[in-house]
């Protein structure tokens, strides 16, 4: 049976456990990400800046930059 985990309870511990990660010291692999000509839209824009206004001083915690910010996203 696999086991089902909320985010918010992963520790670094179990996140070792159930994932097999290394170290990437090239940033090579980003090139295509951070090269790609993003275009955003006149609405999609006002949408990102009203959630940037609303959320301005909750940026500091992450639970609450998550909850209002990231998830309308």
């Amino acid at each position: 049976m696999q086991k089902i985990y909320n985010f918010s309870e992963i520790s670094y511990n179990i996140l070792k456990e159930i994932a097999h990660f290394h170290q990437v010291r090239s940033q090579d692999i980003f090139e295509e990400w951070f090269s790609f000509d993003y275009k955003i839209d006149k609405l999609d824009e006002e949408i990102l800046l009203k959630l940037i206004k609303a959320n301005e001083y909750n940026i500091d915690f992450y639970s609450e930059l998550q909850l209002h910010f990231i998830s309308p996203i």
